[in-house]
């Protein structure tokens, strides 16, 4: 907004576009509500839903007005209002403003053709909730070289910066800087510890006492923090190193959600307990209320109150035997899973051998099953010689000796595998 597009005319066009979530830009859209004055090199800065401009410059002259503009939800703006009781005390274009601890900030800049007149000054006024600014104040302190064209002031954990810029006229190549300058907004320093709570009497470490609260943005704590009483976090808590909790973990509503990069080595969680060796430890407990319902002991016994069961919902599939008499057929019982379930096998008319079946898993496993245990589901199916012939990760195969297999036999088959 408000460029300057030949060296001495400025422009007053304002142009806004909507950030996406993906850090991409939406269209940009030019605004109703001009820059006033046609002035370029402004000090622009954003503060509580307002817009303000700062300064400028038109035709090589610079100017001290103060203007703000209300934030539209939309990302419009409003009209600009000129805020005729907060000029700069300097006049100065090209400057850099900052927003920090209430107060906007005024760094730097120029006057004078081609940025003859560089400024090392620092002005500061405070932010008022209408949108008004309070008087100018010059600061005691300064840059420590005057600039221009600063690359912008970005506030960051309680410091202002300034970026390299211009010192002098700015068609001379020795006038251009890459040092960076650095401050720190207002801060309180304690040596020793600072009480905020009263005590009516007992052991304060028990965190039940009464005072005062405390308000702060951005916190960086690079000591301990203890937190005798409750903590609530609105939002997310992110954690760079360890975590570790003494007492309870209580969880609301809210999921526990691994972000592990995929990968064949890749661990969603991982819960490691000190060494245990007595009998009867547990690495992991699962209550209901106060009543246990599933653990793993020591020694990675899992103990479960009630049973293991399947979600599964397709069925693994069986195919038409082999080796068998004349139309054999097979089946699937409805609501079997890899896991167990039934079938049935007929072995046809004529003269079947061995009538080889095979099921496959309707999802593979790791590694073929360790077991496949089979019955007969009935006191009819003859199943003292019928085996599992063969096992894989994705099939199992069962048969029976052919001087065992008898023409139309229907043998009803149990099965549950074991990996």
């Amino acid at each position: 907004m408000g460029v300057c597009t030949d060296g001495t005319t400025a422009k007053d066009t304002v142009f806004y576009a909507k950030a996406n979530a993906d850090g991409t830009l939406g269209t940009w859209s030019s605004d109703a509500d001009i820059v006033p004055d046609d002035s370029y090199g402004m000090g622009i800065a954003i503060a509580n839903g307002y817009m303000y401009s700062v300064g400028g410059g038109d035709a090589d002259v610079a100017i001290n007005v103060s203007y703000f503009s209300k934030i539209n939800s939309d990302g419009s703006i409003g009209a600009w209002t000129e805020d005729t009781s907060s000029d700069l005390n300097t006049a100065r274009y090209l400057h850099s403003l900052a927003v920090a601890n209430g107060y906007l900030y005024a760094i730097g800049g120029a006057n004078g053709v081609d940025g003859a007149t560089s400024y090392s000054s620092i002005e500061y006024a405070k932010l008022n909730a209408d949108g008004t600014l309070g008087a100018w104040t010059t600061a005691s302190t300064s840059l420590l070289a005057p600039r221009y064209f600063n690359g912008g002031t970005p506030v960051y954990n309680g410091y202002i910066y300034t970026i390299a810029g211009i010192n002098g006229d700015y068609g001379v190549d020795g006038n251009y800087y890459n040092t960076s300058y650095v401050t720190s907004t207002q801060r309180i320093k304690f040596g020793g510890s600072l009480d905020l709570t009263s005590y009516s009497g007992g052991d304060n470490a028990e965190g039940n006492g009464s005072g005062g609260s405390l308000t702060a943005g951005n916190t960086n704590i690079v000591g301990l923090l203890q937190v005798a009483g409750a903590a609530n976090f609105a939002q997310g808590a992110s954690i760079g190193g360890e975590l570790n909790v003494t007492g309870n973990v209580s969880l609301g509503t809210g999921l526990v959600v691994s972000k592990v990069a995929n990968g064949a080595s890749a661990v969603g969680f991982t819960l490691t307990t000190q060494s245990m060796t007595t009998a009867g430890a547990k690495l992991f407990v699962l209550n209901n209320a106060t009543n246990e319902r599933f653990s793993v002991d020591k020694d990675g016994h899992i103990v479960t109150y009630g049973h293991l069961k399947s979600t599964q919902t397709t069925a693994p599939t069986i195919g038409t035997p082999a080796n068998c008499g004349t139309s054999p057929s097979s089946a699937v019982t409805a609501n079997s899973t890899d896991t167990a379930g039934s079938i049935t096998i007929n072995t046809g008319t004529g003269s079947p051998t061995t009538c080889d079946t095979v099921v496959t898993f309707n999802r593979a496993y790791g590694t073929a099953p360790k077991a496949i245990i089979i019955s007969g589901k009935n006191a009819n199916t003859e199943l003292s010689d019928v085996y599992v012939s063969a096992t894989a990760t994705t099939t199992f195969t069962i048969a029976a000796p052919a001087a065992s297999v008898s023409p139309s036999d229907t043998w009803e088959i149990y099965y549950w595998v074991v990996e």
